[in-house]
């Protein structure tokens, strides 16, 4: 308050300090004056740069208003940072009581101290929070915390994505995609997850249902947002220069927004507020908002603002965050606009990270980045905005990250829904709720083409302004249609058909309807996208990839599975160090060679620069792919670089041979004298040419001093290194038994001797290769054998259990005991009656003993000897006496 009209101004940004309305009012402050409350409310002083001059300051924890002499007291819940979600004063008259914070609904306090200073946050509850990152035309989808492995949503297509929004109230849960197709067949379309957290370790597909398109033939749409409570969604279109909105289906499609937006792009929306909010990256750029059905329209942000991109709610704190791209900063405002703050700046002079998309949730906000593939996440309460000391990397991929969208129930808050009584309230017309207003809380709204009459939505008049850009409306029976003036077609004569038509800077005009372009000077074509000069797109594009001059820069689009600046890098693999990717065909044996190493190459592979390993996709240096003259050899340096050293004997800077002794004294055989050396003809070598260069048992001859080579029949060229079987064996194999065919007079190869480890008819097959297969049929063998041998052993087992079982029972059973020398009677069991077979049946039936207990009664003295452990008694063999038997 001290450097309140102290004649200095203190804030640059708007001189607040020194207003005149304020400062204009100050008189002489005497002590008279101090004590009177009609000059000041609280605290009056003098102003010592100005004689006779005072002003009102308010005490600590007040704030001056205005008008220069009341004092309010200064809410500090409405301060960046003071609670991480919901905050309250403790007393609305008394600013030194102070406040307190508290969390929302799903969510738990926590307080974690450092230098014993308490730092309260807010933690959800319930199951796991999950990230979705758009990454070109599929979403990956993971939890916040790493413990489940990256699953992917969708198919690898043409379409790129560009914004993701969700609806989380139902189960499966329901995302909202924005799409953009090379054939600018925009559309928005749906598709259902499960609600449920990927488990770690299963497979990385997530479970979906397919797409369903909603809305297609868009201009350009980019943003999108799902108001969860309301069941519509809203979406921004640079193209047609509108917001618009629809339900879940896609149906009721209506123009929220349709005037003074340039290039809408991010749009979010605050159903508890009854608010929308979006970003305008055009002339100029701002954020605004506006109530769920138009009105209410207002500027948040317009100043200090260049490229807004993402935009995001912390639904709980109550304040807006985006990404301002060109700028390199991440700032927020509350959701009036005030309480600015930059939370992070990043470093402009290295350009490294600009950020493109946030979201918020927690304590963090989580960024993606312009033509990047990385996603980053920061605390969002941050005293020092220059330092990135407490950003964490989640996502690193090889192609760039667009949208990213934090899933958690907890963030979409459920209130009440006027519009769930449509039938009371808006039986033939869209329901909006309202909930900000004070009385009707909600409103009847119209589809485009209808205006709302009698309580429902009439169709068979044209409002005004119906169709643009001079467009007549007539009435047809599916309502009123528009003939559109030349140059002007769609439904409502809203689209251009000079827009985006002509490239390179070409000029369109329309002429019989029609467009025609004014190309520039380098340009030509229907549509000036040809360069007149070839040259300025040749060898630009690799991998089949298409030229495209755009505005005077050069650009390739890709075919299917490729990406990349020039095309040069597959959706599948990344090739390093400047490396091209290369697709081959899969039917197909192709053989590349590097330096005489040659190797049979996979579907996908790399081309390397010169030094660079194609196994380690470019990664590591090697000798493998560099080159050097005839007398270097390649070496790694200290740094495992490549480097051409000379070979052994010579020397210089340009490896120059050896200086060796004159032989031409004795005479050159079949060269030319050349001090101090021969000179030899391309069929000889040697100190003396005295040795013959042709190969397979080749002979030099000479033909009126003409030297050539006289090759056996299976072999040819100048010095006999052609097999005529020519390439039948593949890396580097030699074909070992050419023979020719006497009946067509062509050669055939029967054999061939294969090197560096490969194998098979024609040497196709690498040892690794044939190991891996043999482990993959030992594999598959195990797998059918052991479970075999496993159910033998159990049948085994079981059958083992019941012998022994039945054993143990037959040992005491009663049987009648037969001998051919002695017969013994068992007076327990009774004698066969007449008529009664003796011995019929297995067992015998015991007589009942009087007393005792028929289970345990055993008066045999049979088993009595079969229990006795006592057995002392040596009894005759050939006599049986029953005193000894029983003893």
């Amino acid at each position: 308050m001290e450097k309140v009209c102290d004649g200095k101004i203190d804030r640059i940004k708007d001189a607040s300090d020194e207003k005149q309305a304020i400062c204009k009012k100050m008189e002489p402050c005497s002590d008279g004056l101090r004590r009177n409350s009609s000059i000041c409310q609280q605290k009056c002083i003098s102003l010592p740069y100005k004689a006779g001059v005072y002003k009102c300051v308010c005490k600590e924890g007040y704030t001056l208003m205005e008008d220069g002499f009341h004092c309010q007291v200064q809410d500090l819940c409405k301060k960046w940072g003071t609670c991480p979600q919901l905050c309250r004063l403790k007393d609305m008259m008394e600013a030194s009581a102070g406040f307190h914070c508290s969390c929302e609904e799903g969510y738990e306090k926590k307080v974690t101290y450092d230098h014993d200073d308490g730092t309260m946050s807010c933690i959800v509850k319930g199951p796991q929070p999950l990230i979705l990152v758009a990454r070109e035309s599929v979403i990956l989808q993971s939890d916040l915390y790493g413990k489940s492995e990256e699953q992917t949503i969708g198919k690898e297509s043409s379409e790129k994505i560009a914004e993701i929004d969700a609806d989380m109230t139902t189960s499966p849960w329901s995302i909202f995609v924005v799409s953009h197709s090379n054939q600018s067949n925009h559309s928005i379309s749906k598709m259902t997850i499960q609600s449920t957290k990927p488990e770690k370790g299963k497979v990385k597909r997530a479970t979906q249902s397919g797409p369903e398109v909603l809305l297609h033939n868009l201009g350009n749409p980019h943003g999108i947002a799902v108001n969860w409570v309301g069941k519509h969604i809203y979406w921004t279109d640079s193209h047609t220069r509108k917001i618009e909105m629809a339900n879940l289906e896609g149906k009721q499609r209506r123009s929220v927004i349709s005037s003074a937006l340039d290039q809408p792009y991010s749009i979010v929306v605050h159903p508890e507020k009854g608010k929308l909010f979006w970003t305008d990256r055009g002339f100029p750029p701002k954020i605004e908002s506006s109530n769920l059905d138009g009105s209410g329209r207002k500027v948040v942000v317009n100043e200090e603002i260049i490229w807004p991109n993402g935009l995001a709610i912390d639904y709980p704190n109550g304040r807006l965050y985006w990404a301002d791209t060109k700028k390199r900063t991440i700032e927020t405002v509350d959701l009036q606009g005030n309480d600015r703050h930059v939370v992070i700046q990043f470093n402009t002079s290295t350009g490294t990270l600009a950020p493109y998309m946030v979201d918020v949730f927690e304590d963090y906000l989580f960024v993606s980045f312009y033509h990047n593939s990385t996603v980053m996440k920061i605390k969002k309460f941050r005293t020092n905005p220059q330092s990135l000391e407490d950003g964490h990397m989640l996502f690193k991929t090889l192609l760039s990250i667009g949208d990213i969208l934090i899933l958690q129930p907890s963030k979409q808050k459920l209130i009440d829904n006027q519009c769930d009584v449509t039938d009371l309230h808006c039986p033939s017309a869209m329901c909006i709720n309202m909930p900000q207003e004070n009385t009707k809380k909600y409103k009847c709204v119209c589809p485009d083409g209808a205006r709302y009459i009698d309580e429902k939505c009439d169709f068979s008049t044209c409002l005004p302004g119906h169709c643009y850009n001079g467009g007549t409306c007539n009435i047809s029976n599916t309502g009123p249609k528009c003939i559109c003036p030349p140059g002007y077609n769609g439904t409502r004569c809203n689209n251009y058909i000079c827009n985006n038509y002509c490239q390179n800077g070409g000029q369109c005009m329309i002429h019989d309807g029609k467009q025609i372009c004014r190309c520039p000077e380098m340009f030509t074509g229907a549509t000036c996208s040809e360069p007149k000069n070839s040259s300025l797109c040749k060898g630009l594009c690799e991998n089949g990839g298409t030229c495209v001059i755009m505005n005077g820069r050069r650009t390739c689009k890709c075919q299917k599975g490729f990406t990349g600046t020039r095309c040069e890098q597959c959706t599948s693999l990344m090739c390093y160090n400047g490396g091209t990717c290369r697709h081959s065909d899969s039917n197909s044996l192709q053989r590349t060679c590097v330096n005489e190493d040659c190797y049979i190459q996979s579907a996908v592979y790399c081309v390397c620069q010169s030094g660079y390993d194609p196994a380690s996709q470019c990664s590591t240096a090697s000798c493998k792919n560099y080159s050097c003259s005839v007398n270097q050899v390649c070496k790694l340096d200290k740094e495992g670089l490549p480097q051409c050293v000379c070979k052994e004997g010579y020397s210089g800077d340009k490896c120059d041979p050896p200086v060796v002794e004159s032989h031409c004294e004795k005479g050159c055989k079949n060269g030319v004298n050349d001090s101090p050396k021969c000179s030899c003809n391309k069929y000889f070598t040697g100190l003396k040419c005295e040795t013959c260069l042709c190969l397979n048992n080749g002979i030099c001859k000479s033909d009126q001093n003409k030297f050539y080579c006289s090759c056996p029949g299976n072999y040819s060229g100048k010095v006999c290194n052609a097999s005529a079987c020519g390439d039948y064996c593949f890396n580097d194999g030699q074909c070992t038994k050419c023979n020719k065919d006497s009946s067509t007079g062509r050669y055939k190869c029967l054999s061939c001797s294969c090197t560096n480890g490969f194998g098979g008819e024609r040497c196709e097959t690498h040892a690794s290769a044939h190991s891996q297969a043999q482990s993959s049929d030992m594999k598959q063998m195990i797998t059918i054998v052991v479970p075999v041998v496993i159910g033998v052993v159990i049948i085994l087992v079981i059958l083992l259990i019941v012998i022994l079982y039945r054993r143990r029972r037959d040992q005491f059973k009663h049987q009648r005991m037969h001998n051919s020398n002695m017969e013994i009677n068992n007076p327990i069991y009774r004698q066969p009656v007449d008529g009664e077979i003796e011995g019929q049946g297995s067992e015998i039936e015991p007589l009942d003993m009087e007393g005792g207990d028929h289970n345990t009664n055993f008066a045999n003295p049979m088993y009595a000897r079969l229990y006795t452990t006592d057995s002392t008694q040596d009894c005759a063999s050939d006599g049986f006496d029953m005193n000894c038997a029983y003893h």
